[in-house]
């Protein structure tokens, strides 16, 4: 395997939304790794939802649909790399996600450089 280096990586912590005057703890973090490769990952965990099991939550950059994932016990967790045949959307310093059930915004965050 060939040494690679990381080029760019950001993450986000999520929160809910509004965000609670007491309670700012987050409720999931997302994460982007790009490679000098070329290879990117994208990482996301949720918990604490409080929608049915089984239910679907959209995640959205910057208002673009990215991906989709199911909720089990108020959790869920997506892991990806561009090496799955999987497209990955390229991520930068100040963009947005949100997690979103039906219609409704459960929790965003901006993406920012990972120290």
């Amino acid at each position: 395997m060939a040494w690679r280096r990381v080029v760019a990586e950001y993450e986000a912590d999520l929160y809910q939304v509004p965000v609670p005057k007491i309670f700012k703890f987050p409720k999931g973090e997302a994460e982007y790794k790009e490679y000098s490769d070329g290879e990117r990952k994208f990482e996301i965990s949720l918990w604490g939802l409080k929608i049915p099991d089984g239910s679907m939550a959209s995640i959205r950059l910057n208002d673009q649909a990215m991906f989709e994932v199911q909720i089990q016990r108020g959790r869920a967790k997506l892991d990806l790399a561009s090496n799955e045949a999987t497209e990955i959307t390229d991520v930068q310093n100040g963009d947005v996600i949100k997690v979103y059930y039906n219609s409704d915004v459960l929790l965003e965050g901006t993406f920012k450089p990972d120290d």
